[in-house]
């Protein structure tokens, strides 16, 4: 079987498509509930407390589309025929074709406002769907009867109690039917799952057991009871949405419809009950499709909420990746730098004789340099993914002096002095070694490429040290231009920076380790004009208390 055939509908499926088989179906269903709803009518014409047939001729003209409008003529002629015998033709035939034009008109306009033409997804879709309605019912009842009364068929005085009647009538038909159609046709109801069934078995014997209580006993005042419906609806819609408000509104008014013949109601209690049952519907369709709201809106939350989660996941491998390609760039350089110096050792003549202990020293120093940028890579790694901090009892001086270490070559060369202060009795702080090695790296760095960058001749970098109970604190202060006003305020925000080649990641890092260790990183502008970052870390003397 080629694609084509396997795609090309089957004989069945083009036959149910097919406009004259939906025409058809259309007006057998029509006549059919004109039929089975001919209940307290005006003999003998049409108007009856409740009318479905309007509601299965919106459906059709809203799903089908408005070129269907010649059966709802068709179908006004077959019902009056197969239901009353046609007593009036001629009359008929002005109001057939008014009720087609108010209805065709009603379904162009819900088309044009209706999510998606035919459905009722939100609380403005069924404002317009119930306003429109209502008017469009309305309209259609009083140019009904203006036209049976105007061929003698009614009497004048009668005109707004027929009016009513026949408005309520095809108004709750249309609100039961219409929605129900409009409902099944996206999401037919399936079978209930066994730890369901017993819930739903609850509220359909709850529901019948409201109208038990409504119809219990003949009682020109039973509609004083049917609030009590208004229970088991509101379970239901509250559990199953729209879908469960448009079941059980047909549940309910099928039930009404079959116990009246049974029951002494009468003409003006029946439309007092079907005035109580538009302010059901009224409130099972608006709670029904607020449920459904709610669940699309839950739906769109954990939507965006997995969003968000693989967002900060890239982020997060993104800043990594940032973090890596900062953090590796001096120790790679380095290495880079001792390498060369090496093979320049190895080049000169009788190299291994007389450059021996220089060219020891410089691969030591590559490979440290390797080490702490494979260190730089785990450590960096595991924050990003776990938020891990290795804390060990570090003495804060020895960790300065190492980085100064590694640092002194390019301060040399800028001329530039370094000044260390600490108390003599400065406590130990809980730090991972590599993490807080990092942070300082960074703020160096850029006080020397602030004093590079501002030419100075005589720069210098006061680095202090001291305790305050519990806190370590250091600050590092530098002579050079200091930050701009126009970035300060965005100073430890990602991609901020004030360097032509700069990644503006060095401090968001430096911050969020810091704070890592229960500690603080800020700035301000020093007295003399340049940059003063503080840090502060835990003592190990407060980890050991």
């Amino acid at each position: 079987m080629s694609a084509i055939d396997a795609a090309r509908p089957s004989p069945l499926r083009r036959l149910l498509s097919h406009p004259l088989f939906l025409a058809i179906a259309y007006i057998a269903i029509y006549v059919l509930l004109d039929l089975v709803s001919y209940i307290l009518p005006v003999l003998p014409l049409g108007i009856s407390p409740w009318n479905p047939p309007p509601g299965v001729t919106l459906f059709l003209l809203l799903v089908f589309g408005l070129r269907f409008w010649p059966a709802v003529p068709i179908a006004c002629f077959a019902a009056e025929y197969v239901t009353r015998g046609l007593p009036s033709p001629l009359p008929l035939l002005f109001a057939a074709a008014w009720i087609t034009l108010c209805y065709t008109l009603c379904a162009q306009l819900l088309k044009r406002t209706l999510t998606r033409g035919a459905e009722i997804q939100t609380l403005r879709d069924l404002a317009w769907f119930i306003g429109a309605t209502l008017v469009a019912s309305l309209v259609v009842a009083v140019g009904y009867v203006v036209v049976f009364t105007a061929f003698g068929e009614l009497h004048w005085a009668d005109f707004a109690s027929h009016s009513v009647r026949f408005w309520i009538g095809d108004l709750d038909g249309i609100l039961v039917v219409t929605p129900l159609l409009l409902t099944l046709r996206q999401s037919w109801p399936r079978w209930p799952l066994p730890r369901r069934l017993a819930e739903i078995s609850a509220q359909a014997i709850a529901l019948l057991s409201a109208l038990w209580l409504v119809f219990r006993e003949p009682n020109i005042e039973q509609f004083q009871f049917f609030y009590i419906l208004f229970l088991p609806l509101v379970w239901i819609v509250a559990r199953h949405g729209l879908q469960g408000a448009v079941l059980s509104l047909a549940v309910t008014q099928i039930g009404l419809i079959a116990v009246v013949p049974d029951t002494e109601v009468y003409v003006v209690t029946f439309i007092r009950y079907q005035f109580l049952l538009f302010s059901l519907c009224a409130t099972a369709l608006t709670l029904g499709v607020f449920v459904n709201e709610r669940a699309r809106a839950d739906v769109i939350l954990q939507e965006q909420n997995a969003l968000v989660s693989r967002t900060l996941q890239l982020a997060a491998a993104g800043e990594l990746s940032s973090a890596l390609a900062h953090e590796l760039n001096q120790p790679i350089t380095a290495v880079s730098n001792y390498i060369g110096a090496s093979r320049l050792l190895l080049d000169a003549p009788d190299a291994v004789q007389t450059q021996r202990a220089r060219l020891i020293d410089a691969l030591d120093r590559a490979a440290v340099e390797a080490r702490r940028a494979g260190d730089v890579v785990q450590k960096l790694r595991n924050f990003f993914q776990h938020g891990n901090v290795s804390a060990e009892r570090v003495e804060l001086p020895s960790l300065v002096q190492a980085v100064l270490r590694r640092l002194a070559p390019r301060s040399e060369k800028l001329g530039v002095s370094i000044e260390l202060r600490s108390d003599a009795d400065l406590p130990a702080v809980m730090a991972d070694t590599v993490q807080v090695e990092m942070v300082l790296h960074n703020i160096l760095v850029n006080a020397l490429d602030a004093i590079e960058h501002s030419q100075k001749n005589r720069g210098h970098v006061t680095i202090s040290m001291s305790g305050r109970g519990a806190i370590v604190d250091l600050a590092i202060e530098d002579n050079g231009p200091g930050v701009a006003s126009e970035i300060l305020a965005r100073l430890f925000q990602p991609f901020t920076t004030s360097k032509p080649h700069g990644m503006g990641l060095g401090l968001t890092i430096s911050r969020s380790l810091i704070e890592a260790h229960g500690g603080t990183l800020n700035y301000r502008a020093a007295d003399n004009g340049g940059s003063r970052f503080n840090l502060s870390l835990p003592s190990a003397e407060q980890d050991d208390a």
